[in-house]
């Protein structure tokens, strides 16, 4: 009986090796970097200086904080949320550092001039969504990037260089020409997850943007992009 007992623990065993069932003490893909595709766009930031009196930031902000991030009431407009806060500028000193956490939208003031308020103990960008200031996957133009690759900016910082397909290229001419003086936000899976000057990142080449990222992110990224 005790044998027989044995032999089928053993099948049972077998069985389960040649399943495939060993893979699960390997460890697992991290949540934080899903192994699907990634959605990625771009979205035009407004900065605090010069102030655009069209933007009416001190109703945005009062909205904000009474109704939260979900502006569908403003179109033009939207609250994303920040990816990874403790990844944005290492090299800002510790003292302006520390108020990623404890303070970020005067961080995000005093180091990039962006709009950053807090919802929920997360913080949430201002960007710009009306045609021409943005690249999403909302509308009817299906765009989408060929390639991307570790490169360097124009001033030697880590970047990612996107390749858009030719749809791709028609939506970025405006939006690179609307944020030449301004910022533009990359956003993965709804998340800013970078945002610098276009004109640090600019090629002359619309099929192509070179994008600042904060290191951590980039492999990881790289790996998503299909």
């Amino acid at each position: 009986m005790f044998s027989r007992t044995l032999k089928a623990s053993l099948m049972l065993l077998a069985l389960a090796l040649s399943t495939g069932c060993h893979e699960g003490s390997q460890s697992e893909p991290s949540a934080t970097y899903p192994s699907e595709p990634a959605v990625i766009e771009f979205f035009v930031a407004p900065e605090i200086e010069p102030p655009d009196p069209t933007l009416r930031v001190d109703d945005l902000r009062r909205e904000f904080h009474r109704d939260g991030p979900d502006i569908a009431g403003r179109p033009s407009m939207r609250w994303l949320p920040l990816k990874d806060i403790e990844h944005w500028d290492s090299d800002v000193p510790p003292g302006i550092h520390e108020k990623r956490f404890t303070d970020p939208p005067t961080y995000f003031k005093v180091t990039h001039g962006l709009i950053v308020e807090v919802h929920d103990n997360r913080p949430y960008m201002l960007v710009f969504a009306a045609e021409g200031m943005c690249m999403t996957h909302d509308g009817a133009d299906q765009w989408a990037i060929v390639s991307a690759a570790r490169t360097v900016d124009h001033l030697n910082g880590l970047a990612i260089r996107f390749r858009f397909d030719e749809a791709g290229a028609r939506l970025f001419g405006p939006v690179a020409r609307e944020s030449e003086d301004w910022r533009l936000a990359t956003v993965v899976d709804g998340q800013v997850i970078a945002a610098g000057h276009m004109s640090r990142w600019r090629v002359p080449d619309s099929s192509t943007l070179v994008a600042a990222f904060p290191e951590q992110e980039i492999d990881a990224l790289l790996r998503r992009v299909r």
